[in-house]
């Protein structure tokens, strides 16, 4: 098959564990002697390129939300949203010539929500059949903001900047998503259940480690305590609530030799908070915030530490950070939201809490310090799960099998 792929970001240039899961798909297909193309943003060059089968052309849509303190009338906001109608109909005819170049037999989309849709309404204009892989809300956001926003006015306006005055213009019969938490969410927008398919997301196998190489990880030691937060530094993924449950084990658990590792960014005024947050607790010789790591040094870090705390307080769609800490052998504590319950079986390959609950999470720490069986059953089963259930190729197989079916269904005879 020639697959073209069209997403918003893509390696190295990247926000999160989305981008790095796209890329990991194509390089498999790739591998599978399929012909793959990637049409992207030039976020994170800021100016376009091509590279090999990359094409880094598509505008980056501007953040809006920073001008309305500065800009009372809202003058700049209009400005960017003009420049934003203005570059959805060039994204349009970017998309339109490469397609005519490439001559695709299908279109992936991953992440569209920080570029204009309308390339994706070039695919579909130019017939090509089309699956959407949906990691996350964007394509229900754009339906809310389309359809939904109860002022007229609003609609027409939002409809004119994007290039999309009708959204059942868009071709939905055939979407994946990650998760049944994320199908339920697009389920509950009308999207149609039958055009709907879960396939969740896989690490590569070579990351998960061999259950004989357990017993040289760090076991759980009832006088000391080694923890681990990774993620985004935004409210929804609750890093202040790892620092309270830190709080809580030195003041109410008795737990003295305690340190936490903070591994992400964020707004620089979310960090400050949780800067301050960390010093009125009076944790700083506990908390440590080390930025941003490259991937690969985050999982071989993950071997250092005794638990992972997951305290996200979102709708999480799906979550890869959850998978290759238990592909490393690290026990997960987890808040249950979202598709956490769908990885995590409470007791059995991790622990599971309420979200917004520190002290929940307190407890499930010394719980694994109290009982090292329980945390090294934890352990291999976390393993197993990982290897049984998301390795990597095993979910390509199916991304496979279905764009091939896709296909097939347009082009009846098709030899894929």
């Amino acid at each position: 098959m020639r697959i073209f792929v069209l997403t918003d970001l893509y390696p190295p240039h990247y926000c999160g564990g989305y981008e790095l899961r796209c890329r990991e798909q194509v390089e498999e297909l790739t591998k599978r002697d399929h012909e793959v193309f990637v049409l992207t943003s030039t976020w994170g060059l800021g100016e376009s390129k091509v590279e090999g089968k990359v094409y880094r052309l598509l505008h980056v849509n501007p953040t809006l939300g920073p001008f309305s303190k500065k800009d009372p009338l809202h003058l700049l906001k209009r400005y960017a949203q003009l420049k934003l109608a203005f570059a959805s109909r060039r994204d349009y005819r970017i998309a339109r010539d490469i397609l005519a170049a490439l001559r695709p037999d299908v279109a992936y989309i991953w992440n569209m929500g920080n570029v204009p849709v309308s390339s994706v309404l070039a695919v579909q204009d130019q017939g090509i059949p089309t699956v959407f892989n949906l990691g996350g809300p964007w394509l229900a956001e754009l339906k809310t903001e389309l359809c939904l926003e109860p002022n007229p006015l609003k609609r027409r306006y939002r409809a004119a900047i994007v290039g999309l005055e009708d959204f059942g213009r868009i071709d939905l019969r055939h979407i994946l998503v990650n998760s049944r938490a994320l199908m339920q969410s697009y389920l509950e927008l009308d999207f149609p259940e039958q055009n709907i398919t879960v396939i969740p997301r896989g690490i590569p196998s070579h990351l998960i480690m061999d259950a004989n190489d357990l017993s040289s990880l760090p076991s759980a030691d009832k006088d000391g305590v080694k923890l681990i937060f990774t993620g985004r530094l935004v409210p929804e993924k609750g890093p202040d609530v790892a620092i309270e449950a830190v709080a809580h084990m030195v003041r109410e658990l008795g737990i003295s030799d305690i340190r936490l590792d903070i591994i992400g960014t964020g707004p620089d005024e979310n960090v400050r908070q949780l800067h301050d947050m960390v010093i009125d607790l009076g944790l700083d010789k506990r908390v440590t915030f080390l930025g941003r790591l490259e991937h690969q040094e985050l999982l071989v870090r993950y071997t250092e530490y005794d638990v992972l705390l997951f305290t996200s307080r979102w709708m999480e769609p799906f979550s890869v950070t959850l998978l290759e800490a238990m592909a490393r052998g690290l026990p997960v504590i987890a808040t249950n939201v979202g598709c956490v319950p769908e990885i995590i079986s409470a007791g059995e390959n991790g622990l599971l809490v309420p979200p917004d609950e520190p002290r929940a999470i307190a407890d499930a720490v010394r719980t694994l310090l109290q009982d090292p069986a329980l945390a090294q059953k934890i352990r291999y089963a976390g393993l197993n799960t990982v290897r049984e259930r998301y390795a990597h190729e095993r979910i390509v197989d199916q991304s496979e099998e279905y764009l091939q079916m896709v296909l097939q269904q347009a082009h009846p005879g098709f030899d894929v």
